[in-house]
């Protein structure tokens, strides 16, 4: 089987971001985890990895025990229409823009992307955004996240809902108020 569970690290606040590209960066990495991974695991994760003035940096990380890339296919993967080999398209489908469209929206939002991968091994696809901050967290002082944060985490069955056991959320898209932790991380 395949288990795939989502965590926030970070400070309970919220952000003003755009939850439209922000759920599909996190939708076109996930369903590249589910498509290359058969059995075995996969993990959101999101953080604060830097907070100043009224804004902050957000990273995003999808992680998978799938079938991992050569390291000298990694540079192709977020050029449009790109896979890291034929075969990729002949076994798995796909057309290559899934992380192009990542890429592009990643630096409309003032981030970057990247992976780190081993064949055989699995991969971790991430994403940084620049977001604002919200109602009483609309300031900051200056920070950078140096150690591991508070996590809170959630199980959940196709879609990234983060866990937000203060609040009462329990990460089930499929529920009523499910996804109230994944607005808050990206902005809703």
């Amino acid at each position: 089987g395949l288990s795939i569970a989502a965590q926030w690290s970070g400070p309970d606040r919220r952000y003003l971001g755009d939850p439209n590209r922000l759920r599909q960066m996190l939708s076109n990495l996930i369903g590249n985890a589910i498509k290359f991974t058969k059995q075995g695991s996969i993990r959101i994760e999101a953080s604060e990895l830097a907070c100043a003035g009224q804004s902050a940096t957000l990273e995003f990380a999808v992680i998978d025990s799938g079938i991992g890339i050569a390291k000298d296919k990694q540079d192709l993967l977020f050029q449009t229409f790109s896979q890291a080999d034929s075969s990729t398209t002949r076994n798995y489908g796909g057309t290559g823009l899934g992380l192009s469209i990542v890429r592009t929206l990643a630096r409309a939002m003032g981030g970057e992307v990247g992976v780190e991968s081993k064949a055989g091994v699995g991969s971790r696809f991430w994403f940084r955004v620049q977001v604002g901050l919200t109602g009483t967290d609309s300031r900051c002082a200056g920070r950078i996240v140096a150690g591991a944060p508070r996590h809170h985490t959630g199980r959940c069955r196709a879609d990234p809902a983060i866990d937000r056991s203060r609040s009462g959320d329990r990460g089930q898209p499929d529920q009523p108020g499910g996804d109230a932790g994944l607005a808050r991380a990206n902005g809703a």
